[in-house]
């Protein structure tokens, strides 16, 4: 099950009976490999990796690295081959040893699951273009991380909530595929500075680097979502086409005053949150 290998560090070596027929050991019981379909001959699953190890090479057969399957070890680096589809469950979950995460140049990786690099120390992250999926608090909580960078040819189409929870970065840039920024996808992020989306994208679109702006329906022509906000003026007027002010959408900012137009219809949960100058709130009449 998902977490079942958590606090396994001091093991160093381990052995999978003959007999099982979804799970092995490998590379002198230092792994075990597993299989997504049982009757298959293929053992195509990362499953657990022991604690000692400082370096690895993941076999280029392996399409998936299990829950946890990294999180007790003491690798410092490592490269995602192009052969791994998905990175599961807290894969690396708390490793605070890993600091260099790459990728192969045709890396094949959709989804980055829930929680899968939370808490390690890695520095930058270049997140391969096939990556479709960003997961809930995925790189959360990586508060050495300086620097995240997406391909230009980026297929990506979902950013979960606080996928980057208290990562210092200064600077994020929406791809052209994404299609949904879900609510409070941006919060945790206290140190961001500049906000700007691919011009290619058609779901969203910044304002000066400060404001991400959306669609209710992506067929409309009209931006009538408040995605995400860092401007740190003493007042702001939030633009009158707005209807909906998201979740987390302006936590953390400086902001002393603030003009919600008539237009507005609903405030997302935290919309505020952490905004310790705030002093006044005037809705405008009707």
């Amino acid at each position: 099950k998902d977490f079942w290998c958590i606090g396994l560090g001091s093991i160093y070596s381990v052995s999978v009976s003959p007999l099982n027929k979804k799970y092995c050991s490998y590379n002198n019981n230092e792994m075990i490999l597993g299989k997504s379909n049982i009757d298959s001959d293929f053992y195509d699953s990362l499953v657990f990796c022991v604690g000692y190890i400082t370096a690895i090479q993941i076999p280029d057969f392996i399409n998936h690295i299990s829950s946890c399957a990294f999180s007790s070890s003491q690798i410092t680096s490592i490269t995602i081959p192009s052969s791994i589809v998905i990175i599961d469950k807290g894969a690396f979950f708390e490793n605070q040893n890993l600091i260099e995460v790459n990728f192969s140049e045709d890396s094949k990786l959709q989804i980055i699951e829930i929680q899968a690099f939370y808490g390690t120390s890695i520095k930058s992250i270049k997140i391969p273009a096939s990556v479709i999926h960003m997961k809930r608090a995925c790189f959360g909580n990586c508060r050495q991380l300086q620097q995240i960078e997406f391909a230009e040819d980026s297929k990506l189409k979902t950013i979960e909530p606080v996928a980057f929870t208290s990562v210092p970065i200064e600077s994020i840039t929406i791809p052209s595929e994404v299609t949904e920024l879900k609510e409070c996808w941006r919060a945790g992020m206290r140190k961001l500075k500049r906000i700007s989306v691919s011009p290619l994208n058609k779901c969203y679109r910044s304002i000066e680097d400060k404001v991400i702006i959306g669609k209710t329906d992506i067929e409309s022509n009209d931006y009538d979502c408040l995605m995400a906000c860092i401007v740190n003026n003493d007042t702001f007027d939030i633009p009158d086409y707005i209807k909906r002010i998201c979740g987390y959408s302006l936590s953390d900012t400086l902001i002393e005053s603030i003009t919600i137009p008539f237009e507005v219809t609903s405030i997302g949960k935290g919309a505020f949150a952490n905004c310790f100058q705030l002093k006044h709130v005037n809705f405008v009449n009707n």
